[in-house]
């Protein structure tokens, strides 16, 4: 039996990725899951980082920015606020977005400004690790 897993995942942008996959490795709140055929039903709420999905034809790599994955009879779903592929990730942008960041976090003066530029940092290194991994 050869069997694959239907994985779909979407944002508010539209559909980032579609298709049939080995396995997925999805970056939840608790820590990263891997998901093969068979897996037993869960919901998960997922953290910024980045979807690995292994495909036949190799590795397909999304950054994300948290939401949800279900998964239900070799079905992965996962709904998320963001998603971009690895491979359409500009290696400029990203690297500014995360000085940015980072010089924002070294002018904050409240907490609330500290932890917005924390999660920017975050957010900008997921998706440094989604383009260089390609």
């Amino acid at each position: 039996m050869n069997k694959e897993l239907d994985v779909k995942v979407t944002s508010p942008q539209g559909i980032a990725w579609y298709g049939f996959a080995k396995s997925v490795i999805l970056p939840t709140t608790d820590g990263e899951i891997g998901i093969l055929t068979g897996h037993i039903t869960l919901t998960a709420y997922l953290d910024i980082g980045v979807v690995q999905i292994k495909t036949n034809k190799g590795m397909n790599l999304i950054c994300i920015h948290g939401g949800f994955a279900q998964i239900e009879q070799d079905q992965v779903n996962i709904i998320t606020n963001f998603a971009q592929k690895g491979e359409d990730i500009k290696q400029k942008s990203s690297i500014r977005a995360l000085e940015t960041a980072e010089n924002k976090l070294k002018q904050a003066n409240s907490n609330s400004q500290k932890n917005i530029a924390r999660m920017e940092i975050r957010k900008a290194k997921a998706l440094i690790k989604a383009m260089n991994s390609k």
